[in-house]
């Protein structure tokens, strides 16, 4: 049984999918979130294996919950189901670690089918987006995971998973007995090789590469 909690502030398309979720017999619905500012407490609360996420609630952003996820190490499988199209938008879901974009114009089906195979390492997109956005996203799943990795050196990885598993610059310069300018120098030629910009970034892109 998949446990899956809606992050979705609009009630009736929210009460919409639990019911097509609870329908199927190898789902269910833990939770419906109204509030994007308690999403990260409610999964941990109740733990579901999926997370249906929307990207823009009344009091934060998709984007700003899963980057709290990547930096609480919670590991579950998200699943943006938006409106927009935009191909950047798609591309930041994708870099914070989000294994489908949907859109609310999706079939149902593609949709149900989609909680109950993709997986973590996974990142789906639907049927509903262009040929065009989706030749431009999906020629990067072959750069983004394995090319972009083999542009870090060893030093590289190895304060990138520092980073990933909570290390502090300075604990970090500490433990590999180098200065704490040398490692912001290492994140910052990290930041540009990979184009991610923040941290909790390189967070996600550490989880999803299996870095660590």
């Amino acid at each position: 049984m998949k446990k899956i909690l809606i992050a979705d502030d609009h009630n009736l398309f929210a009460i919409g999918l639990k019911e097509v979720f609870e329908a199927v017999e190898k789902l269910k619905v833990v939770s419906i979130v109204k509030s994007g500012k308690e999403v990260v407490e409610k999964v941990d609360l109740y733990k579901p294996d999926v997370l249906i996420l929307d990207l823009n609630m009344k009091d934060t952003t998709g984007f700003k919950i899963m980057e709290e996820l990547c930096l609480s190490k919670i590991k579950l499988i998200t699943i943006v189901v938006t409106m927009y199209k935009d191909e950047l938008l798609i591309k930041k879901a994708k870099a914070l670690g989000a294994n489908a974009y949907m859109l609310k114009e999706s079939s149902v089906e593609e949709l149900v089918e989609t909680v109950l195979n993709v997986t973590k390492n996974d990142f789906y997109l639907t049927k509903a987006l262009s040929n065009n956005i989706k030749a431009k996203i999906e020629d990067e799943k072959y750069t983004d995971d394995f090319e972009s990795s083999q542009k870090l050196t060893r030093r590289e990885l190895e304060i990138l998973t520092m980073i990933a598993t909570g290390n502090s610059t300075k604990t970090i310069a500490e433990k590999l007995y180098i200065s704490p300018t040398t490692v912001n120098t290492h994140r910052k030629n990290m930041k540009k090789k990979l184009q991610l910009f923040k941290i909790s970034e390189l967070v996600g892109y550490a989880y999803k590469t299996n870095i660590i």
